[in-house]
C-alpha cells in the first residue's frame, strides 16, 4: 500500500512539473514571448507540487523508513540465500524464495528511490531551463531569481527522509552496504572453526608439527 500510494502522488508531481517545463522549454526555445503573468504562475505551480510531494514524503517518513528498512533485510536475505544454495547445488528447490525476496527488495527498496528521482529529474530539467542565456532580460530578472530559488531549494530538499534521501544514488549505497555484510560474514565464514579455510589450515598445522609425525 505504501509503494502504491508513493507511486500514485510521484507520477501525478512529476507529470504537473514535466509539463512545467515543457512550457518553459517553449518560452527558451522562442516559440512563445515570455510574459511575467505566465511566469509567476508557473513559479506557484511549481512551488505547489514541490510542497505536496515534500508534506508526502514527511507524513510518510516513519511508513517508509520502516519499509525501506523491511526491503534491505530481504535484499540481504536474498544475496545469503543465492549464495548458500548456490554452493550447496540446491538452487532450483529455493527459486520461490529467492524470486519472492528479489521482488519484494524491488518494491520496498527501489521503487521509492525511482520515483522520488523521477520528481527530481523534472525539477533538474527545470533548473537547466531557467539557466539558459535568453532568460536574460531585466523585467523578468526578479521573479526569475525567485524561480531559481524555489527550483534549487527543490533540488536539494526534496526526498529527504532525515536518516536518508530518497534518489538513485541511494539505492548504489544500499547495495554497498550490502556487499560490505557480505564480505564481512564471509570473513568469518572462513576463519570459522567449522569452516573449510579453517579445517583445511588446522589440517595443514598438524601434519607439519614435529609431534605428530612418526618415525617409523
Amino acid at each position: 500500500m505504501i509503494g502504491l500510494k508513493m507511486a500514485f502522488a510521484a507520477v501525478q508531481i512529476s507529470a504537473g512539473l514535466s509539463a512545467i517545463g515543457a512550457r518553459l522549454r517553449a518560452v527558451a526555445d522562442g516559440e512563445r514571448p515570455a510574459t511575467h503573468s505566465e511566469l509567476h504562475t508557473l513559479r506557484t505551480v511549481q512551488d505547489d507540487l514541490s510542497r505536496a510531494f515534500a508534506r508526502l514524503t514527511d507524513v510518510m517518513c516513519p511508513e517508509l523508513i520502516l519499509f525501506m528498512l523491511s526491503g534491505l533485510l530481504q535484499l540481504i536475505a536474498l544475496v545469503m540465500l543465492t549464495i548458500g544454495s548456490v554452493q550447496s547445488g540446491t538452487a532450483g528447490n529455493h527459486a520461490a524464495s529467492i524470486v519472492s525476496y528479489a521482488l519484494g527488495a524491488a518494491v520496498a527498496v527501489a521503487l521509492p528511490c525511482e520515483l522520488s528521482q523521477l520528481v527530481l529529474s523534472a525539477v533538474g530539467e527545470t533548473r537547466d531551463l531557467l539557466l539558459r542565456p535568453r532568460w536574460q532580460r531585466p523585467e523578468l530578472f526578479q521573479l526569475l531569481c525567485l524561480f531559481r530559488e524555489t527550483v534549487g531549494r527543490d533540488l536539494t530538499a526534496l526526498g529527504d527522509l532525515g536518516l536518508f534521501r530518497l534518489q538513485r544514488s541511494t539505492l548504489l549505497a544500499l547495495a554497498a552496504t550490502v556487499l560490505t555484510y557480505v564480505i564481512v560474514l564471509f570473513q568469518f565464514y572462513i576463519t570459522s572453526p567449522t569452516g573449510d579455510g579453517a579445517d583445511l589450515s588446522q589440517q595443514q598445522n598438524w601434519t607439519a608439527s614435529p609431534a605428530n609425525r612418526t618415525d617409523g
